[in-house]
């Protein structure tokens, strides 16, 4: 986004650090690899990350908490699959 902001006219006025708005935007966990889960958690803060499952397609993950459990701690997979989810709905 930082390349694009610079090549890309239409881009111009947006903000000179992309990374300044994730904080506004959520993750879903299907990196299909977790190292790049792990990576995806510490680039834009867990907070920011919610479990994916690719449901209802064909695709989705049969057991998708489990796909987390090599990747994070428990207290991560807490915070992905249900703390996270909570707060992104409105539901506490």
């Amino acid at each position: 986004l930082v390349h694009a902001r610079g090549v890309r006219p239409e881009l111009a006025d947006s903000p000179a650090d992309a990374w300044s708005f994730f904080g506004q935007l959520y993750f879903d966990t299907i990196t299909h690899d977790s190292q790049a889960l792990r990576y995806l958690v510490e680039r834009v803060g867990l907070d920011q990350v919610v479990l994916g499952t690719d449901l209802p397609f064909d695709m989705a993950l049969a057991k998708p908490v489990e796909t987390l459990t090599g990747a994070l701690t428990a207290e991560q997979v807490q915070a992905v699959a249900v703390v996270n989810p909570r707060r992104l709905f409105g539901l506490g």
